[in-house]
């Protein structure tokens, strides 16, 4: 006898009502599968009639002193990163400077003096594109006309909807999300 959907529908507490008038009809039939569907039962009983263990005392002190003491080791672990980085950094860059000639030594200053002058520049113009942004969004709003927003809103609005129906209707999904 063929178990195959049949085994993974015993399982599976949403079903279709076609799937679950075949799954009935097999189970009158097949003991195999009716053991299994009765132990699922039994199963999921006894977790559901469990009682809830309350934890030891103390245990939410330890708990959170616990995960400071995992922050303030990730926070150590970071911290002594950046100084190793900065530190290498450093080392390479007197080595650099020493074995050079002189005008090698001056050109090496030139070029990463060069450089963060670019990312100086850099940075200025983020900043000055985000504050564009920022007095763009600012104004916006009140220039915009109310018709165009509930436009948007009900355009964003709808697409969210299909994203929650398509995550909803088809379970491979659901099962990758969870």
């Amino acid at each position: 006898m063929n178990h195959s959907p049949f085994e993974n529908w015993i399982f599976d507490d949403e079903l279709e009502p076609g799937e679950a008038k075949q799954l009935n009809a097999h189970l009158h039939d097949c003991p195999a599968c009716k053991a299994i569907k009765t132990a699922d039962q039994e199963a999921k009983h006894l977790m559901r009639s469990a009682a809830i263990a309350s934890p030891e005392t103390g245990f939410t002190d330890r708990w959170l002193l616990f995960a400071r003491h995992q922050e303030e080791k990730a926070q150590k672990k970071q911290v002594a990163i950046l100084f190793s980085i900065f530190i290498t950094l450093a080392v390479i860059s007197t080595i650099i400077l020493i074995t050079a000639s002189h005008q090698q030594g001056i050109e090496v200053v030139y070029f990463l003096q060069s450089s963060l002058i670019d990312l100086q520049q850099w940075f200025q113009r983020l900043i000055i594109t985000l504050n564009s942004y920022r007095f763009v969004l600012s104004v916006l709003p009140f220039r915009v006309p109310a018709i165009v927003w509930l436009f948007l809103a009900g355009n964003l609005g709808f697409w969210a909807l299909i994203w929650a129906l398509s995550i909803w209707k088809f379970p491979s999904i659901r099962k990758v999300l969870a």
